[in-house]
């Protein structure tokens, strides 16, 4: 039982960051469904549902790695430096390929108008990425504190940018004498948002410094390629949650049954819109999952390690049940959130939603067997199957 409270702790820090995140774009998306069009709310919507792949390759699985060698007996230290050298490496030679390709992948992604929102995403994830070792240092060292106050932060910069470019720039921009004037857009649209994000992520990566000047130039050649042994197949199971979680944004703007690819556009919005309901259950899974794999991972070394794991999935499966209820039954409450009316068309996708989150989630529950045995080739296999 003082296992589970710890993870309960733990969870809890772990949810006012992530759920505040995800909160707060619940919150936005009435705002957002207000300022913009159901064209510009689904360009926004494609490139934030590509960031989470591009993220996939950036980090391929680093992060795990780092909890699964730092915990079994290799120098924390000497982990974290391997780990964040060679992300710092491939970072810099991935962020340059989507620079160099980014009419193709602005093409490929139906938003070819604006190939300036790939530039502004491959910035964003390369300092998210290169801060992923620092924040998951600070889970390791069981400091969650300062772990959510550097996410809420991140938030709070972030929704204050949108703010500040969706209503307040429009209005000092009218005096055509200004600087504001020159420098806005009001065809940007989605653009405002990911220019957000760039300050917000910025800004984290600057409070993280003293994380990220901890590392040490030590490199192990024999500690990086059992690492990479390690990462590389959870990189395959990224992928699969990332398809669910986000690549049938992208196949409905290549495949919606409508006439033209502004249409298509719009059905990406509605549907996007609509996607924010089933975030409930989003935000308790990203939430647990933060808290629960360093958990799983310090709880391997006990004897009564499976029988921990099969209490945690037990309440998980409870609390998720109860959310599907709180959402499917008051549907009629919720979709008051989505401001264009003419949005509510894609509601019967919810319940649906709600059912494969509540999937999703046992699946992470279950896939950390693969992980602690250090059998990830197994998740790969499980994956492509």
């Amino acid at each position: 039982m003082a296992s589970l409270k710890k993870l309960a702790e733990q969870t809890a820090w772990y949810g006012i960051s992530s759920i505040a995140a995800r909160f707060i774009n619940y919150l936005l998306t009435p705002y957002l469904t207000y300022k913009l069009t159901a064209e510009a709310y689904g360009e926004q919507s494609i490139v934030y549902a590509a960031i989470p792949f591009l993220n996939v390759v950036f980090t391929y699985g680093m992060e795990t790695a780092y909890f699964r060698f730092s915990n079994k007996g290799t120098d924390d230290k000497h982990v974290f430096s391997t780990g964040s050298i060679s992300l710092i490496c491939s970072t810099i030679f991935l962020t340059g390929a989507l620079l160099l390709f980014k009419g193709p992948i602005a093409t490929l992604l139906s938003i070819k108008e604006h190939p300036e929102f790939i530039v502004w995403s491959a910035y964003v994830i390369a300092l998210d990425t290169l801060t992923t070792l620092p924040f998951a240092k600070l889970r390791n060292d069981n400091r969650p504190a300062k772990y959510a106050s550097i996410r809420v932060l991140n938030i709070l910069i972030n929704i204050g940018c949108v703010y500040f470019f969706y209503s307040i720039l429009p209005g000092l921009a009218k005096d055509s004498n200004s600087i504001f004037a020159k420098w806005y857009d009001p065809n940007l649209g989605a653009g405002y948002y990911i220019i957000a994000n760039i300050v917000a992520s910025g800004i984290t990566f600057i409070l993280l410094l003293r994380e990220f000047l901890s590392i040490k130039i030590e490199w192990s050649s024999h500690l990086w390629k059992e690492m990479i042994i390690y990462s590389l197949p959870l990189m395959v199971a990224g992928f699969a949650g990332m398809i669910n979680e986000t690549f049938d944004r992208i196949m409905l703007g290549w495949w919606a049954p409508v006439a033209t690819e502004k249409e298509k556009i719009e059905q990406v919005g509605i549907y996007s819109a609509c996607y924010k309901l089933s975030l409930l259950i989003t935000m308790f899974v990203q939430a647990f999952r933060m808290g629960a794999e360093p958990f799983f991972f310090q709880q391997s070394r006990g004897e009564d390690a499976p029988k921990t794991y099969a209490r945690v999935m037990k309440f998980f499966v409870i609390t998720v049940c109860g959310m599907f209820l709180l959402v499917a039954l008051y549907i009629d409450i919720w979709k008051e959130f989505i401001r264009n009316k003419h949005m509510w068309a894609g509601l019967g996708v919810v319940p649906i939603l709600l059912i494969a989150n509540i999937c999703l989630g046992v699946y992470y529950n279950m896939a950390i067997w693969y992980k602690l045995s250090h059998k990830t080739n197994s998740g790969a296999i499980i994956t492509i199957i």
